[in-house]
């Protein structure tokens, strides 16, 4: 049987690193869709064959798209995916610009609705989605 696989988008630090190392360690094979590689060297090389970093910004539709066809190309279909990307920016109210918002709107709204609507079409007929 093979490993069952898992997607999660914002896994390179916080809950989403913790979240990819406890699915490492039950077997799972393990793809993140990031901007930056964070802090998951020691993980890459603890897990060479079972984690996958795929940098790319979750606000991105063709970024989600090459993701899941990078995950699709090398396990096949998903069977855990995990929506977790987000941003916070320390901001007064009153200070946050149309710029700031945009940005916060993108990752935290669009990126997590794209995410889950394009990872869809590559989901296992028993797979779970989370949305942290």
């Amino acid at each position: 049987m093979n490993s069952p696989d898992m997607a999660i988008t914002g896994g390179n630090s916080g809950i989403g690193k913790a979240t990819v190392a406890l699915y490492l360690a039950r077997g799972y094979r393990v793809a993140v869709l990031s901007r930056t590689q964070g802090q998951l060297s020691a993980l890459l090389r603890q897990y060479p064959e079972q984690l996958m970093l795929h940098l790319g910004d979750v606000s991105a539709t063709q970024d989600l798209a090459n993701f899941y066809q990078c995950c699709q190309q090398r396990w096949g279909d998903i069977d855990v995916l995990i929506a977790n990307a987000g941003i916070a920016k320390p901001e007064m109210l009153a200070d946050v610009s149309n710029d700031s918002f945009a940005e916060c709107f993108d990752i935290n709204v669009q990126g997590v609705f794209f995410t889950v609507q394009q990872g869809l079409k590559q989901l296992s007929p028993t797979a779970s989605i989370t949305v942290v």
